[in-house]
């Protein structure tokens, strides 16, 4: 954000990133929306976003850690499934700038939330099973209920490009889903060393 050298849909030539006014993708633009070069938020936005390729490949080995309930590592590797797909997807939003390939962005980004609505269904039904502190659960329920919100949200809300008022309101939701994102993804960390303390120990 800090290299982000401004624009917004709205306004071409306001200065910098406006936090309440670029979406979080705007970073991994080709250029800037009046043509000019962006070259180091959007290399800082592709390095970030493939960062979703790790998170894939953790999500890919965390199921392990629920063998010891048959129940809970069934809903762990069906949760998996739809997170590592969801976490591709997001890598696909690093690839695919929306100045050089908008309906692929807007598919990567749109589904990305969609895909792991359900991955994040099945792991608190694991972390159940499991019998994990309470607050784990209800990190992921809150993840759970706000990524539905989030969806929903985007079903029915006024496209971004109709007025700067529906804009602001999809940024704003984009911003909050993804910080609410990020601290579920931290929380979780917890639960799965908790667990993985419990095996080796």
């Amino acid at each position: 954000m800090v290299f982000y050298p401004g624009g917004t849909l709205h306004d071409h030539y306001s200065q910098g990133y406006i936090f309440t006014q670029n979406f979080i993708s705007e970073l991994g633009l080709y250029k800037t929306r009046l043509g000019g070069e962006k070259y180091i938020s959007l290399h800082l936005f592709i390095l970030a976003m493939s960062g979703y390729g790790l998170m894939a490949i953790a999500f890919s080995l965390v199921p392990q850690l629920f063998k010891s309930n048959v129940k809970a590592h069934r809903m762990a590797r069906l949760g998996s499934v739809f997170f590592v797909i969801g976490s591709l997807f997001f890598v696909g939003v690093a690839f695919t700038p929306a100045d050089l390939y908008f309906d692929e962005h807007v598919f990567f980004a749109i589904n990305g939330f969609r895909i792991i609505l359900p991955g994040a269904f099945f792991y608190l039904l694991a972390f159940r099973y499991m019998n994990l502190p309470r607050n784990y659960f209800l990190i992921g329920l809150a993840y759970l209920l706000g990524t539905l919100a989030y969806v929903i949200f985007q079903i029915f809300a006024a496209d971004p490009r109709s007025t700067a008022d529906a804009m602001v309101a999809q940024v704003v939701a984009q911003k909050l889903i993804a910080l609410l994102s990020v601290a579920t993804i931290f929380s979780f960390s917890f639960a799965f060393e908790r667990l993985y303390k419990e095996l080796i120990g």
